[in-house]
């Protein structure tokens, strides 16, 4: 797994041991912001984002994260897509023009959010 964008959301994710145990590794942590490019994160050395195509390449990365603004989702997923990534879970609040070879998954925890708010109101 290759996670872009280390935010909070992003280092989470990076730490979490769900996507660091059996099948899921994070192997690569990306970032446009030069006080996190650099920095350790669970083992890993943040890379600027302009390194993706060489990174996923080298590292044989199959699956990508996008933990970033909905205004840079759709850039950073092309280029995810044209280094060479099969898969995109996207946590960015925007819909992306995907692409039929790069199989991609939206996750909105707002939705999840109104969806158990609805339920509090029907004595659940």
């Amino acid at each position: 797994l290759g996670v872009v964008g280390m935010g909070s959301l992003g280092r989470a994710i990076a730490r979490h041991l769900g996507f660091n145990q059996g099948p899921f590794r994070v192997v690569a942590g990306f970032d446009i912001d030069p006080q996190k490019i650099g920095r350790q994160i669970s083992g890993l050395t943040v890379e600027p984002v302009h390194t993706i195509p060489r990174v996923v390449s080298e590292r044989d990365i199959q699956i990508g994260i996008l933990a970033v603004p909905a205004a840079v989702a759709q850039e950073l997923y092309d280029v995810l897509a044209d280094a060479g990534v099969r898969s995109v879970l996207n946590f960015a609040p925007a819909r992306l023009r995907t692409r039929p070879t790069v199989r991609s998954r939206n996750v909105d925890i707002g939705i999840y959010l109104e969806e158990l708010v609805f339920h509090l109101g029907d004595g659940r």
